[in-house]
């Protein structure tokens, strides 16, 4: 009856315009979202076990990868479990072979690519269909991805609860 429900309600939302991109909870959504042209995104019908809500993390793909790589690695299953959606940006001012520019001089909130991701946060944060607790917000990447959530969670700690970063420069 509940999923009935939130299906029904889902339904009229989408009808009257009421929300930006139409997602599928449970599932993968590719949607345009906080200035970048490619988000995957996959929203968990179960809250966190902590907070209220979901959480959101925001994951960023390596050099010469793509967002949807990341759907083979069961990725789902560990949002579904923790209650988390998650939010894989394609890099909209890639550096070299596709990466995140880690590198850059001057990390600033208003510019490029960081401005793009707090964008989307802040997007995904107002969608109240996805239930975002603001306390639980995560930036987590790989390689040039890892580089720049590290950057990104210097610049904005006031947004990211947490940061993890695999096999990336720091």
């Amino acid at each position: 009856m509940k999923t009935l429900s939130l299906i029904l309600f889902s339904l009229a939302l989408s009808a009257s315009n009421c929300f930006a991109a139409e997602v599928t909870f449970d599932q993968w959504n590719q949607i345009s979202e906080g200035g970048f042209s490619n988000v995957i995104l996959y929203p968990p019908s179960s809250n966190s076990p902590i907070g209220k809500g979901k959480a959101l993390a925001v994951v960023l793909h390596g050099c010469a990868q793509a967002p949807e790589d990341f759907k083979e690695a069961n990725l789902d299953k560990m949002a579904q479990k923790y209650g988390m959606v998650l939010a894989l940006p394609q890099v909209e001012n890639e550096a070299d072979f596709g990466c995140w520019d880690y590198r850059r001089t001057h990390h600033k909130r208003q510019s490029g690519d960081y401005k793009l991701i707090l964008d989307l946060v802040n997007q995904l944060k107002s969608d109240e269909t996805l239930q975002i607790d603001p306390d639980q917000i995560y930036i987590i990447g790989l390689s040039s991805g890892g580089g720049f959530s590290m950057g990104m969670g210097c610049i904005a700690p006031d947004v990211f609860a947490g940061i993890a970063s695999a096999a990336a420069p720091s």
